[in-house]
């Protein structure tokens, strides 16, 4: 439908409409925050600008870079610096997001305040040995209880864990809460969740999250969140983001796994491992016992066929002394008489 009925307008005009008030009650302006999810797509350098509180991002802002705006030291150099972005607000015309598109960038702090506080936390846990601390822990190698924490408001963290494991037909024990995992309460509802199936009968504890933008996986840096696995007295892997995403908690876990669905086929993967060695035990075993009780058998069978040559011989030679004792006997009679 290329044009609306009389009274309404298309979208397309909608949009320019916003993009037109916003450019006329805004205008140009700028915006200062940390750097997440520094990209180059198409030409346009992309990333997102987010306030921090702490480790924790309060809010975050779409930016877009055309190519004729340079960046200081390139794309790849703006990850976790704090910038100052001058630009404006647009719609775009066609397809309606609203982004802050940058005419000039410059940078404020090479790192970030979060940042310093993330690297603090693992230098300390560095120095004092609990960096491996919940690597270490024993896991047996068969789990059946499992914990899942999980994003409260779906996406494909939870799902994708489960479902992998029930295409598997893995039969276990299951455990799960979901918590908000972006917001303020994040980090200390992440910290609950650890810090409670910890108290629990569950042998292994899985963080699942799904993709998304860097910002959203800030949680995964928290300085609080970093403790929490460390002490954690059961192990505790994590599969959160895409393949190319990496958090801190990477470095403190039990094991660390690139998506949800990677650490279901981990969980699985080890259960059939420990399942198969399980049986070649059992196996091993069994030859042995059959082993030694035909090893038993034959000696027993040794022993019988001693026992009868035994036996055998004892009679021959009675039957030989009877015979020496007539023929004395007969002897004797004959001299008598």
């Amino acid at each position: 439908m290329s044009s609306a009925p009389e009274g309404y307008l298309t979208v397309e005009r909608a949009l320019a409409s916003a993009g037109d008030a916003i450019d006329t009650l805004i205008g140009e302006i700028t915006v200062a925050g940390a750097v997440h999810g520094a990209t180059n797509r198409r030409g346009w350098n992309r990333f997102e600008l987010a306030t921090h509180i702490g480790t924790q991002i309060s809010a975050r802002l779409p930016v877009g870079c055309p190519p004729s705006v340079p960046l200081p030291g390139g794309c790849s150099n703006l990850e976790n610096a704090e910038v100052a972005v001058t630009g404006s607000f647009e719609v775009h015309p066609r397809h309606g997001p609203l982004q802050f598109v940058a005419s000039s960038v410059v940078i404020l702090s090479g790192r970030t305040v979060a940042a310093d506080l993330t690297e603090s936390a693992l230098d300390e846990l560095r120095q004092t040995g609990r960096i491996d601390a919940n690597r270490s822990l024993a896991l047996s190698d068969r789990p059946q209880r499992i914990a899942l924490i999980a994003p409260r408001h779906g996406g494909a963290g939870g799902a994708d864990f489960l479902n992998r494991l029930n295409d598997a037909a893995e039969v276990v024990q299951i455990g799960s809460r979901y918590i908000p995992m972006v917001g303020e309460f994040a980090v200390d509802s992440l910290v609950e969740a650890i810090q409670d199936f910890g108290v629990s009968d569950a042998e292994v504890v899985f963080i699942c999250r799904g993709g998304g933008a860097r910002t959203e996986l800030a949680l995964f840096d928290s300085p609080k969140v970093l403790d929490a696995i460390a002490s954690s007295p059961i192990p505790i892997v994590v599969g959160v983001g895409h393949s190319t995403d990496t958090t801190a908690a990477d470095l403190v876990c039990y094991a660390s796994l690139p998506t949800p669905s990677a650490a279901a086929e981990w969980l699985i993967a080890r259960r059939q491992d420990g399942q198969r060695q399980r049986v070649s035990a059992d196996v091993d075993r069994r030859s042995s016992a059959a082993a030694t009780s035909q090893a038993e058998a034959e000696a027993q069978m040794k022993a019988a066929r001693a026992l009868e040559q035994f036996a055998e011989a004892t009679v021959k030679r009675a039957l030989m002394l009877a015979s020496a004792l007539l023929l004395l006997a007969l002897i004797v009679i004959a001299v008598v008489i």
